[in-house]
């Protein structure tokens, strides 16, 4: 909570979702979940499928919702095979990258902000 709305419960009641089971893997760098969804927008089918996140709680890697699986230990099956065929060190260099051009991109901008709030108000007295 709170890298991803993925896992937000507005977003799994939304999509009728729920989270079987989570994973930290290498060290942190992954985060990988099984969730069970609805097939339909009445609810009467439900799959499984796994998803992958970066440390910044990007989507990595997901099954698509009609590639669903019948089980959880199929899904969980996948997800392993998807897993270990992933690069966790580039996966996260990329995320860090990302991160950090949008982190200071928003600085750059909050900056900008500052001083076009600052040159447009007037003088303040000084306190006796």
């Amino acid at each position: 909570m709170g890298r991803t709305h993925y896992v937000d419960p507005e977003t799994l009641r939304f999509h009728h979702a729920r989270i079987l089971d989570t994973y930290i893997v290498d060290g942190g760098c992954l985060f990988a979940l099984i969730e069970s969804y609805a097939v339909d927008c009445q609810n009467t089918e439900r799959r499984k499928r796994f998803v992958v996140f970066d440390l910044c709680g990007n989507v990595v890697e997901r099954a698509g919702l009609e590639d669903g699986w019948r089980t959880k230990g199929q899904a969980l099956k996948a997800m392993w095979a998807c897993l270990n065929s992933l690069d966790a060190l580039s996966i996260t260099a990329e995320a860090i990258e990302r991160q950090r051009y949008y982190t200071l991109n928003a600085l750059d901008r909050l900056e900008d902000d500052a001083k076009q709030a600052l040159a447009a108000t007037e003088p303040q007295e000084v306190a006796r």
